[in-house]
């Protein structure tokens, strides 16, 4: 079994939903780089990570996201707002 450890992005900012909702994310004060830095220090093989804004049809977090991608070290899965091709290979 593969646990993923998760990050979720709103705005530049690692959140959590209430219910699910969009529109009550909690807030938690921690770096997104580090954070997923710390995941790989920690053991973990894979991470997931989910766009909140790109869910929305946003694309303000993508240089956070590479960023986060190459600062991990470990395979990254990605969600949040994949509609085409071009928004996945670009």
């Amino acid at each position: 079994m593969i646990i993923y450890p998760t990050l979720e992005l709103m705005d530049g900012k690692c959140v959590s939903l209430t219910r699910g909702r969009l529109d009550e994310p909690v807030l938690w004060h921690v770096d997104p780089v580090e954070t997923a830095r710390g995941f790989a220090r920690a053991g973990a093989e894979w991470m997931h990570l989910t766009d909140m804004d790109g869910l929305k049809g946003g694309d303000a977090n993508n240089a956070l996201i590479e960023e986060i991608i190459r600062a991990a070290g470990i395979p990254v899965q990605l969600g949040g707002g994949f509609r085409t091709r071009d928004s996945v290979t670009g």
